[in-house]
């Protein structure tokens, strides 16, 4: 029974990001309080156990500290995925309206760098102040770090500054455009390189390590697909995720079995069309595509992250 769900409540977002769909969007669409609840309860029926927050920019939405109560109160654990601009002020709110856990995006290990990426001016200083009160608040807190040409050379800086701040989970994932990216010979070097101390140190070093498979692959095979073709490393023989999880954007009424397949292959044939209303995790349709995509997924899938593609079920609950 699928028990994570994650919620696009809006699509609006303070940040250029380079990498991103929503950059610099002004979409009014904002989720109903009302359809949120409606959606809540039916899906805790079903076996929800946690809900993330998305967007676009999930702090940018006038409700999100409600949303965040409503779930505390319906026994639902809570987190959101933010370029933390808005972080540290909201902190404080977001602990005492019972977040569970926070996952911030940061691509370079300085303001310069960071900044320059997701073209947002303050955007490091924010999200770095942000996590540390979060910390304070009681927050469990996560990184997510979009890896490729733009700052491959960075991430053992980014992993030290991590490892310092004290944050307790890394997601290091490739970088996925429409188009495959040229990585030189040279660069390949460096990156396989710095595979070993970024995957090979963790706790007992002082080092955190990241979630899931390596982010340009495991294994000669999936870095030469990668590297060549830009396909991002899959699970193994089948996909126990879409098992798991649901991704739901109620402003367009889709409903996936995966957070990535919104993003890489046409909603239409991969996801289950429905309301607040008709709401279901687990509709006949619904199982049948979680069953097609556990299957299938791993040849067909090219844009799944480290962590899903790494996704072991029954691990600390927050390692997806």
């Amino acid at each position: 029974m699928p028990k994570y769900l994650f919620i696009r409540i809006l699509e609006a977002c303070n940040a250029g990001c380079f990498m991103c769909n929503f950059r610099s969007s002004q979409d009014e669409y904002r989720l109903g309080v009302q359809q949120y609840i409606k959606i809540l309860h039916k899906a805790k029926k079903e076996g929800l156990e946690y809900i993330r927050f998305t967007g676009g920019e999930p702090l940018l939405h006038e409700n999100i500290i409600d949303f965040i109560k409503i779930a505390k109160d319906a026994g639902i654990q809570s987190s959101i995925i933010t370029n933390g601009y808005y972080l540290a002020e909201k902190a404080e709110l977001l602990g005492n309206a019972g977040l569970s856990q926070i996952i911030v995006s940061i691509d370079g290990s300085s303001s310069e760098s960071h900044n320059r990426f997701r073209n947002t001016p303050g955007l490091f200083d924010s999200a770095v102040k942000g996590l540390k009160l979060c910390q304070e608040f009681g927050i469990h807190t996560r990184v997510n770090t979009v890896a490729g040409v733009h700052n491959f050379g960075e991430l053992i800086s980014v992993q030290k500054l991590l490892s310092d701040l004290g944050v307790e989970q890394w997601e290091l994932s490739a970088l996925k455009l429409d188009h495959p990216l040229k990585y030189s010979a040279e660069v390949i070097e460096r990156i396989i390189s710095d595979l070993n101390i970024l995957y090979k140190h963790g706790p007992e070093q002082g080092q955190l390590k990241p979630l899931g498979k390596q982010w340009c692959g495991e294994g000669n095979d999936e870095r030469e697909r990668f590297f060549e073709s830009g396909i991002t490393p899959t699970p193994d023989n089948c996909c126990t995720l879409v098992h798991h999880m649901r991704f739901y954007d109620p402003k367009n009424g889709y409903l996936f079995p995966c957070s990535l397949l919104p993003h890489r292959i046409d909603r239409h044939i991969t996801s289950v069309k429905m309301d607040e209303n008709n709401f279901s995790m687990i509709s006949d349709t619904m199982m049948e595509s979680s069953s097609f995509f556990s299957k299938k997924g791993p040849n067909i899938c090219t844009g799944c992250s480290s962590t899903a593609a790494g996704f072991i079920p029954n691990e600390e609950v927050w390692n997806y």
